[in-house]
């Protein structure tokens, strides 16, 4: 079946146990519908708790977001991404033993009713939320600072799908797609997947110097600085007294 309609097997947390997609095939014979995780766990060697251990990361990715959402029918989360039939699973706790979360959602709000303003992970949102803006990399791409330019993302003529690689598998029960380049920029050089800030702390802290005071203005993921209009701009501009809070910020405003 083509990676259209086929949702494909899941994949496993690094630890404890590694679960191929094939065993987990074999486990559960299909994922092409919601299943506990712990069943997934219990027929594995060695029986692990799936409650106990953090599982593998999955896809928050710009165009691949836009992708497995598939229009609105949120039918391609196992078939656009590198996790198969783990986007699926769903956690039924314990609530006297497992999962401290459980315990606190009965006194309090975890992200009920969440919708974030742009596709993808947290870097893109974390735009939104203060400028309702995506960031941009310049006109043409190129690294102001010379060293390496960052990627620049291969899409199809409809602007929101990645271009798949000829290697790329027909089905996800074959393996996870591959695309031409999903990078860090779209064709018109907007920032849309994580890159680093050009100002300390930032995660291309220049090694070179003990403090790390300084960033590395050369690597392909430090986005060069930019000057949209906050929403804190807005409330100083309206004599609105505001805070923000964040880790770091007197580092950052020092240097």
């Amino acid at each position: 079946m083509g990676r259209h309609r086929q949702q494909g097997p899941g994949g496993a947390p690094a630890a404890p146990a590694r679960l191929t997609e094939g065993q987990t095939a074999t486990y559960l014979n299909s994922f092409n519908h919601p299943y506990d995780v712990a069943a997934l766990y219990q027929k594995a060697p060695g029986n692990s708790d799936p409650l106990r251990y953090t599982n593998r990361d999955l896809y928050h990715r710009f165009y691949e977001n836009q992708m497995q959402i598939n229009g609105g029918a949120n039918n391609m989360f196992a078939a656009w991404a590198d996790s198969g039939g783990m986007t699926m699973g769903y956690f039924t706790p314990n609530p006297r033993q497992d999962l401290p979360l459980w315990n606190w959602a009965h006194q309090y709000v975890l992200a009920d009713n969440f919708f974030q303003g742009a596709f993808g992970g947290s870097f893109l949102n974390h735009f939104y939320l203060i400028c309702s803006c995506t960031p941009r990399y310049g006109h043409d791409g190129v690294n102001p600072n010379g060293g390496a330019n960052p990627s620049v993302s291969v899409v199809e003529a409809d602007g929101v799908t990645l271009a798949p690689a000829p290697n790329s598998p027909a089905s996800a029960l074959a393996g996870p797609p591959v695309f031409k380049l999903s990078g860090n920029l779209t064709p018109d050089f907007y920032a849309i997947n994580t890159m680093m800030p050009s100002y300390a702390p930032s995660g291309n802290a220049d090694k070179t110097t003990l403090a790390q005071q300084t960033v590395d203005l050369k690597s392909a993921t430090t986005l060069v600085p930019q000057t949209e209009t906050t929403i804190g701009d807005l409330l100083t501009q309206a004599k609105v007294n505001w805070a923000y809070y964040s880790g770091a910020c007197d580092f950052a405003l020092s240097h």
